[in-house]
């Protein structure tokens, strides 16, 4: 059970990164000001992402994954 709790935290954590420098570096080409939001404060991805012009649910739910994969292995590995 260790083991499957440190996979889902740091592959958690690891996803929700990589999903959020994605969606950071996509805010960069369309305007940098929008990157740099994304950058800075973490609510925007989701502002960003659900806007109807730069919408993106593919690479959101896999932001949305990765957060709860790291929450299911913060919940294991404290049992």
């Amino acid at each position: 059970m260790d083991v499957i709790g440190r996979v889902l935290l740091f592959g958690g954590a690891f996803f929700a990164f990589a999903a959020q420098i994605y969606i950071v570096i996509l805010a960069f080409k369309r305007k940098v000001i929008e990157g740099i939001l994304c950058f800075i404060i973490p609510g925007y991805v989701l502002i960003w992402a659900l806007r109807q012009e730069t919408r993106r649910p593919k690479v959101l739910l896999a932001w949305a994954g990765g957060l709860v994969a790291l929450i299911v292995g913060v919940i294991i590995l404290s049992i």
